[in-house]
């Protein structure tokens, strides 16, 4: 009788181990695949997001992305008509080159950010027609949301 006890406990670690890893697994690599989790977990996640919004035509979506400041630099007319229709049925590679967090280069040069905002610089290319098009911007964290803060591009120079 005793050892039939010590195999129903053994079972029920084991089983308690194998829930514990199962529910670690799925927190680690596949809760961050919902979408409306992703876009308020990080920088690079709402940078993402947009980058998806742009190449898909959902202009709303991606111009809900944007910071109170950034709105009003542009008409809304702008982005619809002028930025936007760039990027719509883009199929080309996108490429993540930079990814920083942004600070003062020394204690006394002026800052545009608070410490709570934690401004991150990401900048993505596109291949247009042979030729790089360098998209950066500035997302910042503002009432726990990440908004674009800062957007422009160009084209590289043809080295």
């Amino acid at each position: 009788m005793p050892v039939t006890f010590r195999r129903l406990i053994f079972a029920m670690l084991a089983l308690l181990v194998i829930g514990g890893a199962t529910i670690l697994v799925y927190n680690l690599f596949f809760s961050q695949s919902n979408p409306t989790t992703r876009i308020t977990t990080s920088a690079e996640s709402t940078a993402d997001a947009f980058i998806t919004e742009l190449r898909t035509k959902n202009v709303d979506a991606a111009y809900a992305r944007f910071s109170d400041r950034l709105k009003a630099n542009y008409s809304d007319t702008y982005w619809k008509t002028g930025f936007f229709p760039r990027f719509a049925d883009y199929r080309g590679d996108v490429k993540l080159t930079t990814n920083e967090q942004l600070r003062p280069a020394t204690p006394s040069e002026p800052f545009p950010y608070d410490d709570t905002s934690e401004p991150r610089r990401l900048a993505y290319d596109f291949q247009f027609e042979g030729l790089t098009y360098r998209l950066q911007m500035v997302i910042v964290k503002k009432n726990s949301q990440w908004l674009i803060n800062e957007l422009e591009g160009a084209y590289l120079p043809q080295t």
